[in-house]
């Protein structure tokens, strides 16, 4: 537990009449503590820490310094490699003075995992946000409950200038407003970070921990609309902050007259103007805005450290706007907050297989400003509440309902009960260019089931997926075979096994659907009863429940923690059986050669380039032709690294890459960020040393990999010890200087004389006290400088000056005479000019010597001598 007493203000400035301090706040007393650290299943050593509070991320965003003050272990590149920010100024130190104190101080929400929230980490809630289990753009499908449990999420209200969303403020401000979640990336992100997608995933401040993990929630992704990613991961940076009613923007606006929905230019980063948005306002006009784009790629957190509970260096004693309570307005003149209601009305009908196709009934109302539009799943728009809608494929279908206020809800009707007629497939494993041979699979799509024989160690075992060619709603399962305990570490007790499926069901929520993940046993065996028994078979008739879904699996368990390999069992003769099957299947398939195959299934292996046509007859008499067509290449791309550095740099590196094929093509380039591009030139910039994988790959799929390793880079600048000393007498003294550099080396000592010394080590004399300057350069350029105070010596203190003498001897001859002004010699030739000098205390300087030459001939023939004489 660290304290902290009368902590310095390192930088404060005027908000209205309050003064808050941007980057530190004056602490008078208070105790500091780890957050989450009593459950090590967390591992923020290995993958950062979801924990708002102390985060790298929310201290860099609110900080005006050159250099960002951490509470946490800094985001270093010894720890984050390339995407460490450590180096960097904070967020807000690009904007000006006026910009900085038009952001308001916002009191916002902020979710935290259930390990936070139980080690003293929450300010209340009771529940984690659920786990998204599939994949959609819908924000209230993923996270079922999200409107009515949004309130009970375990919270924590934090006080930032700027802040990053939580996952409803994403939900009520983006998605519920009809705005997309994808964002695009500013092209001077894109360029600071050689990232080549057009879009990435961005940060939100929820938390969400798994038992082995820690995670933020991320939103924007392409296909889906939340995933979790680890904090440690770079993702996209998108600030929220509230402006104060009364600043007056570029546009001359006043930031109270803004409405939802405008954009507006604000602030610069990365030599850019920021463009935002209004996305909501609150009751006393403090607009919220968000980046347009995404600003930058930044991790949440480094790895390495617990999160301590409240951040040294961002702490404001109080708030201009409050928005723990989520407080959502609509476009200006309008009361209407609440999207339309969008309700199935022959529901039951969702768990009943249906053939061929189902037709959904659907009511669409909205009670205060009335229904605009319902989007269908095919793209057409109708005005109308109340419709009918065709399904004949089984997945997913997104409604989209707006109401005139401009209120969306984004529906998602799970649709898994259309009992589809049997089919032949014609499968091969890739068409067009390939790198190998291709497999053609033809079989009927009601030919499921299982027959195998294997052992088993571990809790689970995951045997293949059916197809989801039809539903198998209510549809009998044979299950047969024979288990045999094989050994133990050690004694069973009451632990079992068995046979059975696992499988997606739906459910819903009021009005929305959901999708989990659930496991159902055929049959239960205890490990303590098989053993010594030798084989015993089982045979069983399992029926499929209705609230299955999709993605049936065969799967077979051991009751143990996931970790244990204390008891391994052979299954024998394992055989799954659909039962509740058509009669359909295949009477003959006809070969690219001519050749008939009459069985229900085949696979074909073809190895040279062609055009490949398969002919399959069916019990119906339906015919089903295919045609393959195969082009090799199985030679690998190209790919040329240039710009790999032999000696040390303290500046970043820009390697040039360049991917070539010569027969299929350059399909992309799989650069060390995750981004991919398909130009065949480009330049990738490194920041820090490390191992950075470049991957190329041809259209056949070849690819070419190459790993390069960068040790060059050095940004630190020397250590540097001094030490001083005096001789017995205090006449004179020593300035030891010695420097070290762990990685490019010492270059050179320059010494307060202006000399170079290419040692780690030098001895200096001095024989007056003062300050000594010396600056010591590494190989890579860094340079630190060193001031050394010298104020040991004894200097005598002089009498001062009596007199001065002189005397003259040669042309001119003169007795040691009393100097007091400048004096002239007019006699040719060579006159020697001695001095000497007297203190006040009597004591006589050395006698020093000067020669004067005098000649006043003319030249000779044009001639001129010159003698020099000492």
């Amino acid at each position: 537990m660290r304290k902290y007493k009368a902590m310095i203000i390192s930088a404060l400035v005027t908000l209205g009449i309050s003064s808050y301090p941007i980057s530190a706040h004056a602490i008078d007393n208070f105790e500091n503590k780890l957050v989450g650290s009593e459950n090590s299943y967390l591992r923020r050593d290995v993958w950062g820490s979801s924990y708002w509070g102390s985060s790298n991320i929310r201290e860099w965003l609110n900080s005006t310094d050159s250099v960002v003050k951490y509470t946490n272990l800094p985001p270093s590149s010894q720890k984050l490699g390339n995407t460490a920010y450590d180096m960097e100024p904070g967020f807000l130190t690009t904007f000006t003075k006026s910009e900085q104190e038009g952001i308001a101080v916002t009191n916002h929400r902020v979710h935290v995992n259930f390990h936070d929230a139980n080690t003293g980490g929450k300010h209340g809630g009771g529940l984690q946000r659920p786990p998204a289990h599939v994949d959609n753009q819908s924000l209230l499908f993923q996270l079922p409950n999200i409107e009515r449990e949004k309130m009970d999420y375990f919270y924590r209200n934090e006080k930032d200038k700027v802040f990053l969303l939580n996952i409803w403020e994403v939900y009520d401000y983006i998605q519920k407003r009809g705005l997309p979640l994808t964002k695009s990336i500013s092209k001077s992100a894109k360029n600071k970070n050689s990232y080549f997608n057009d879009t990435i995933p961005w940060l939100t401040s929820t938390g969400y921990a798994e038992q082995a993990s820690d995670n933020v929630s991320t939103v924007g992704w392409e296909d889906s609309a939340t995933r979790i990613s680890r904090a440690q991961e770079a993702k996209g940076v998108v600030p929220a902050i509230h402006l104060k009613p009364e600043y007056r923007l570029s546009n001359n606006m006043l930031a109270k007259d803004m409405k939802i929905g405008d954009e507006v230019k604000f602030g610069t980063y990365l030599g850019e103007e920021l463009v935002w948005m209004v996305v909501n306002k609150s009751e006393d006009n403090y607009p919220l805005l968000i980046t347009k784009e995404v600003i930058d790629i930044k991790p949440y957190d480094t790895p390495g450290d617990d999160s301590y509970l409240y951040s040294n260096y961002v702490r404001f004693e109080k708030g201009d706007v409050d928005i723990t309570n989520e407080p959502f307005q609509m476009r200006e003149e309008e009361s209407d907050i609440t999207p339309p209601v969008f309700e199935v009305l022959n529901r039951e009908e969702l768990n009943k297989r249906q053939n061929k196709q189902f037709v959904l009934k659907v009511k669409v109302q909205d009670s205060e400003s009335g229904l605009d539009y319902v989007q269908l799943p095919n793209g057409n728009r109708i005005k109308t509440g109340e419709f009918e809608y065709t399904f004949a494929e089984n997945k997913e279908y997104n409604f989209v309902s707006k109401d005139k206020a401009g209120n969306y809800r984004y529906s998602v009707v799970p649709i898994g009960n259309v009992n589809t007629p049997s089919k032949v497939e014609i499968k091969a494993s890739t068409e067009g260019w390939t790198n190998k041979d291709v497999s053609v699979e033809i079989s009927s799509t009601n030919d499921v089931g299982y027959e195998g024989t294997y052992k088993q160690d571990t809790r689970d075992s995951w045997l293949p997926m059916w197809q989801n060619f039809t539903t198998y709603k209510d549809k009998r399962v044979k299950i047969t075979g024979n288990v045999e305990f094989i050994n133990a570490k050690r004694e069973p007790v009451n632990e079992t096994i068995g046979v059975g499926f696992s499988y997606i069901y739906m459910g819903n929520v009021g009005s929305e659907y959901t999708l989990r993940r659930t496991w159902t046993r055929a049959n239960n065996f205890k490990l303590i009863d098989l053993k010594g028994k030798g084989k015993v078979h089982f045979e069983e008739i399992f029926k499929i429940p209705d609230n299955y879904y999709k993605d049936l699996q065969p799967w077979t368990q051991i009751d143990v923690p996931h970790i244990d390999h204390d008891f391994t069992v052979e299954y024998s003769d394992l055989k799954y059986e659909l039962l509740d099957n058509d009669d359909f299947q295949v009477d003959k398939i006809t070969l690219p050669n001519g050749r008939e195959v009459h069985q229900n299934a085949y696979r074909d292996t073809l190895s040279e380039e062609g055009t490949y046509v398969y002919k399959v007859l069916d019990n119906r008499g339906k015919e089903t032709e295919k045609t393959v067509k195969v082009l090799i290449d199985k030679d690998n791309p190209v790919l040329n690294i240039e710009g790999i550095p032999n000696t040390f740099t303290n500046k970043e590196i820009e390697l040039k890459l360049k991917a070539s094929d010569s027969k299929s093509g350059v399909s992309r380039i799989e650069l060390p960020n995750s981004s991919q591009t398909n130009q065949e030139e480009i330049s990738y910039k490194i920041k820090a040393n490390g191992s950075y994988t470049f991957k190329v790959y041809d259209k056949a799929g070849n690819v070419t990999v190459k790993t390069i390793q960068i040790n060059q880079i050095d940004i630190t600048p020397p250590e540097v010890s001094t030490n001083v000393s005096i001789s017995q007498n205090k006449k004179e003294g020593f300035i030891d200087v010695k420097a070290t550099d762990s990685q490019s080396g010492v270059s050179e000592i320059v010494l307060p004389n202006g000399t170079k010394q290419r040692e780690s080590s030098v001895q200096f004399k001095v024989d007056q006290n003062g300050v000594y300057p010396f600056v010591v350069f590494d190989n890579a350029g860094n340079r630190k400088e060193v001031n050394v105070k010298v104020n040991g010596l004894e200097i005598p203190v002089s009498s001062g000056i009596q007199k001065v003498e002189y005397t003259l001897e040669g042309a001119i001859n003169k007795g040691w005479t009393l100097y007091k002004e400048p004096f002239m010699i007019m006699n040719e030739g060579i006159t020697t000019v001695k001095s000497r000098v007297y203190d006040k205390a009597g004591n006589i300087s050395e006698t020093k010597t000067r020669v004067v030459k005098i000649d006043k001939t003319k030249p000779n023939q044009n001639q001129i001598k010159i003698e020099l004489t000492e």
